[in-house]
């Protein structure tokens, strides 16, 4: 009995994990606290997958995005490096990651080596190929941070890209302009499977990967009785809806600034209206004075004159009188005509 106490205090350390960490612009804290994270990041993706890890990790943990870019162009990255949050290679057992993306898009670090744990481990467990949507849906699944998740979903567009096939789907994941869309759309498909199936069914579907040259399609028939095809029509039919409900949720939600906006139109309409028609007037109005002047006495009178229409000031009366005063011409007679006609000269007074 002492002797097999003995063998296990002993072979316990040799049995552990061994972490390599290398750091590029990431305090020491930092790095203690992720490594300390990491035992538990593989038991929980163990839980979640039911695939077991003891291998030893290569961790690199990068506080820069430019350190970063340099680094996974290095790699062979495809996507664009500002877009990615971390990556893993099974064969090297290497993973990296994008703390100053994670950063800047105030995420959780934990989710992320969470997610980058299960690609490195499906990688290295898994000998048949899967679709992108699978890989990419389960570490998203198994990475289950839903803070992560609520930030990432609020800043993808009101009506994210809609697919008919999931390899249609897998396509959007592999095109950057699409990816971050793509990425909740092969969430929600695996989280679908989870919720039709069961989280079992999932992990059996896992574990029957496990083995060499397993058609997929073949698989997840065998495992969870239903045609991939069948399920895909499904699936993306639930995507479909979620699609419809996000806009009609979001017309629900802002409904009082549309409003506002929409009045705001109107009163700038009404307003430019208005402003044509004074401008339309004041036109007529200076055309009309052109030919039709106003009397200047009349439109000059100073105001201390106390002039009304019914009382026109003292100048205008003054001309008014001199008017009147004057006496009208007389009608010359017949004789004074006949004698102007014979001497025009001298004219009829």
């Amino acid at each position: 009995m002492r002797m097999l106490l003995l063998i296990l205090l002993f072979a316990s350390p040799l049995c552990a994990r061994s972490v390599s960490t290398v750091t590029l612009d990431v305090s020491a804290a930092r790095k203690l606290r992720i490594e300390a994270a990491l035992d538990a990041a593989f038991e929980h993706v163990e839980r979640k997958t039911g695939l077991k890890d003891n291998g030893d990790l290569n961790l690199t943990l990068v506080g820069s995005a430019r350190r970063f870019a340099d680094l996974a162009s290095h790699d062979g990255v495809s996507l664009s490096a500002e877009n990615v949050l971390g990556y893993a290679d099974a064969n090297s057992r290497r993973l990296v990651l994008n703390l100053a993306a994670i950063d800047e898009r105030r995420l959780n670090e934990l989710g992320v080596l969470r997610h980058e744990l299960a690609h490195l481990v499906m990688g290295s467990a898994l000998l048949s190929k899967r679709p992108l949507w699978f890989e990419e849906g389960v570490a998203l699944w198994v990475e289950n941070m839903p803070l992560d998740a609520l930030t990432e979903s609020s800043a993808v567009e009101i009506a994210p890209p809609s697919y008919e096939t999931l390899d249609q789907l897998d396509m959007g994941l592999r095109d950057n302009r699409e990816a971050g869309a793509a990425y909740g759309q092969a969430r929600a498909v695996v989280e679908f499977l989870a919720r039709r199936h069961g989280e079992d069914k999932l992990r059996a579907l896992l574990q029957k990967l496990r083995a060499p040259a397993v058609g997929f399609s073949a698989a997840f028939a065998e495992i969870t009785g239903e045609e991939l095809r069948t399920f895909e029509t499904a699936a993306l039919g639930e995507l479909e809806a979620r699609r419809q409900s996000r806009f009609l949720l979001f017309l629900g939600a802002n409904w009082w600034w549309m409003l506002f906006t929409f009045a705001a139109v109107l009163a700038m309409l009404a307003w430019l209206k208005r402003r044509k028609r004074v401008k339309q007037l004041v036109d007529e109005w200076e055309e009309q004075e052109k030919l039709y002047p106003s009397d200047p006495s009349w439109s000059y009178a100073h105001e201390n004159e106390g002039n009304t229409p019914q009382t026109p000031p003292a100048r205008t009366q003054h001309w008014y009188d001199q008017r009147r005063e004057q006496k009208p011409p007389s009608i010359p007679s017949a004789e004074e005509l006949k004698h102007w006609l014979e001497d025009p000269k001298d004219p009829p007074k």
